[in-house]
């Protein structure tokens, strides 16, 4: 009994170093595992010592791998897989998820969908703990410790792996009074004459897909405000301010009720996946894939919901002359 714990104790070193390895950082290591830096140190010395090697460069400003702790780190991480993968076998087996779940998601997508469905998770699965970060930035999972982005577009890191949860389709829209007093734009190349409202830190948002299907076309939309929250361009637009880019799910309760028009209805809606990536792991945490599973399975109904009410709409477009 002794021997076997003390192996669960050497395992347990081996992820510490494996998240030291990650963070670059005895302070922040400390801090993911509710530990102090000088216990995190002492733990690492430890191992060193068992192995008879530094695994670890150590300076005032950063923490590296040295040679050889390279060669441990990729041994390191097959050795936790494999201890995870058991562990996710059995906890599957018996329907048993549970464990601190860390997960990262874009403003937007939190209020309207994480929000609205995290209740349901949470009550299917009372021994989950979700810690919910909250941001525009597009974070490494490594660097933060996470287990789970949520991400539309193109992945950040090729290590990791991911599953498409939900679509965004993109409406250019505006207030029946901005209408009224500025015109309402045709063409992808009258938004030039127009205010156009936009995200900051997110540039390749301020390029608006406006073309038609036989003609696609990317307009640069310019405006005299931005802003790093959707919530507040969607209230700007209700207020007449200028003409905003916003999700579906976003701007469709302001277009049924006629607080906003939606533009270019006879073009083809840009639609951009949103993902829920991980890390690459041959056997995924239970608590992981039932996250995964869950936001694929609730979100898809919306998803079907969302594509007869754009059709609707656009059955009622006319494409303008040329």
């Amino acid at each position: 009994m002794e021997k076997r714990a003390n192996q669960i104790d050497r395992l347990s070193d081996v992820a510490l170093f494996v998240r030291v390895a990650e963070r670059g950082n005895f302070s922040l290591a400390a801090k993911d595992w509710h530990l102090s830096p000088s216990t995190v140190s002492k733990l690492v010395d430890r191992l060193e010592g068992r192995l008879k090697v530094r695994l670890f460069d150590r300076t005032p400003r950063a923490v590296t791998l040295t040679p050889a702790g390279r060669i441990f780190y990729v041994k390191a991480l097959a050795l936790l897989e494999a201890a995870e993968g058991a562990q996710s076998a059995v906890m599957q087996e018996h329907d048993d998820v549970r464990g601190k779940l860390r997960v990262h998601a874009p403003p937007v997508f939190a209020r309207h969908d994480l929000a609205r469905l995290m209740p349901r998770f949470l009550a299917r699965y009372p021994e989950v703990r979700i810690e919910l970060f909250v941001g525009l930035d597009t974070p490494s999972l490594t660097e933060r410790g996470l287990d789970v982005l949520i991400h539309s577009g193109d992945l950040p890191d090729s290590s990791m792996v991911a599953r498409r949860v939900s679509t965004v389709r993109w409406i250019v829209c505006g207030s029946p009074a901005y209408l009224a007093q500025h015109g309402t734009p045709q063409r992808p190349e009258d938004l030039l004459r127009h205010n156009c409202l936009n995200f900051v830190g997110r540039e390749a948002w301020n390029h608006w897909q406006v073309g038609w299907p036989d003609m696609p076309q990317e307009q640069l939309a310019i405006g005299n405000f931005s802003a790093s929250d959707g919530g507040v361009l969607l209230e700007m637009a209700r207020g007449g301010a200028g003409i905003a880019r916003l999700g579906d799910f976003h701007v469709r309760s302001d277009i049924d009720s006629g607080r906003l028009v939606p533009l270019f209805l006879s073009d083809a809606f840009e639609e951009e996946p949103v993902l829920a990536a991980y890390h690459h792991r041959k056997h995924l945490s239970a608590r992981i894939q039932a996250f995964v599973d869950f936001l694929a399975d609730e979100l898809q109904p919306r998803n079907q919901e969302m594509d007869h009410w754009l059709a609707a709409l656009r059955a009622t477009a006319v494409r303008p002359a040329p």
